[in-house]
């Protein structure tokens, strides 16, 4: 298998091969609220 059907097959397998995830585990709209409050430019400032 030449190196061009091999990577595609990798790709296929894989459905793409960049994945974002969040650092932070969002199970309700409490942590919701403190991830996005309108406040949140507060932490970067700090």
């Amino acid at each position: 298998m030449d190196i061009m059907q091999e990577s595609l097959d990798l790709h296929r397998k894989l459905n793409g091969k960049i994945e974002i995830k969040n650092k932070l585990q969002i199970n309700n709209m409490h942590d919701m609220s403190l991830a996005y409050t309108p406040g949140v430019a507060k932490a970067c400032l700090a």
